[in-house]
Order: structure tokens, then sequence, then C-alpha cells
């Protein structure tokens, strides 16, 4: 259970992962994923929370061959993540929301075409801080309402991003032309 919250970007104190102990930090994780996937927030798991865990994490530490050889944006709209992934290890994991039915989030393989580091859509009039477009409009950006919002709301079709200082270090550290695969696992 603790391999695969980490899996899935959740902080697991080490001395707990060492002694296969439910600490707080695993509570607290737990917890996490239970609002972020609709489940009644106790911090305990139950067959519901372990099923849908099991169900969300898949194979822990597996990532479509599409995300590896070289520096990636992997997004998986199931996990409900961004990685960065760099020499085939994910070295950043971040929440993320995608799009609304009509306006979804493109599936497949793209490239960073274009970088705003300060961008307002033309079309939304809504900040778009670290904006990587990769798919036409579409961009994986911070995004000011899911930081407010969480999950109770979606984007246009872009990939919000809720860690204003994580989506600006992978702003920073992404170049034009970096591969972005977007699937669901």
């Amino acid at each position: 259970m603790q391999q695969r919250l980490q899996w899935l970007g959740y902080d697991i104190f080490v001395g707990n992962l060492v002694r296969e102990r439910m600490g707080a930090s695993t509570v607290e994780a737990v917890r996490k994923f239970q609002v972020k996937f609709g489940i009644r927030p106790s911090g305990t798991v139950n067959a519901r929370t372990y099923k849908r865990l099991a169900d969300v994490a898949g194979k822990v530490g597996v990532l479509p061959k599409n995300c590896l050889g070289q520096l990636t944006i992997c997004i998986d709209k199931r996990q409900r993540l961004v990685r960065l992934i760099e020499d085939d290890l994910p070295v950043l994991t971040l929440d993320a929301r995608f799009g609304y039915t009509g306006a979804e989030t493109r599936q497949g393989t793209f490239r960073v075409h274009f970088k705003s580091r300060d961008h307002t859509s033309s079309l939304y009039q809504s900040w778009m801080p670290f904006a990587l477009f990769f798919a036409g409009g579409q961009a994986v950006h911070y995004s000011a309402y899911f930081a407010r919002d969480g999950y109770n709301g979606a984007s246009h079709g872009c990939v919000n991003l809720r860690d204003y200082k994580a989506a600006k270090w992978l702003f920073n550290r992404v170049p034009v032309g970096t591969r972005v695969h977007v699937y669901r696992s």
C-alpha cells in the first residue's frame, strides 16, 4: 500500500516504509488519496480505498514506452498526475486536472512547442503562469483555480497544476522540444 501511495506522489516517512508501519505520513497520504478520488476522507484503508488504490496505481514503477528514453513530461489522466521523467526515472510528480467533457485534454505524444512564463489566455482571459504549450493551445501550467478548488472543476483542455513552486521549477527545467506524452493508464 505504501509503495503504491509513493508511486502516486505521496510522501511517506522512510521510517514507516522500513518498518511497514502505518504512521502519520501514511495516514495523511491515504486521506489525500481519498479526497482526490472521491472517497470519504478517513485516513484509514477500508476495502473500497484499497481496491481504488490498487486500481489507480497499477503496476508500481511501470511507465509507457513513450515516457522513456529522453526527458519527457509524462501525463497520466487516470492517475491525475504529471511526472517529469529523466533518465527513465520520475524526478517530479505533481497532481493534475484536465479538460471537461467537450474540451478534453488531447492524448498522444507531442513536443513542447512554446513556453510562456506569464501567459494569459486570449480565449478565456485566465492567468496561465509557467505555460508549456504542447498541443495547439493546450498547455501544462499552474492554475490558481485548481489550487483553490481542487478537483471541483476542470480546465478548457489544459493540464492544470496546483503547486506554484513546482510548476515554476518544471517550467525552468524543461526546454522547448521536450517530449510530452499524455495517456490514460
